[in-house]
């Protein structure tokens, strides 16, 4: 159960890295 948390908290912050990354970019 607990490694399945640690899990989806990495994929959230890798989606919000790369959507924030993209909105850098857009806004470049």
């Amino acid at each position: 159960m607990r490694l399945l948390y640690v899990l989806y908290l990495a994929s959230w912050s890798l989606k919000t890295t790369i959507s924030a990354s993209n909105i850098s970019q857009a806004l470049r």
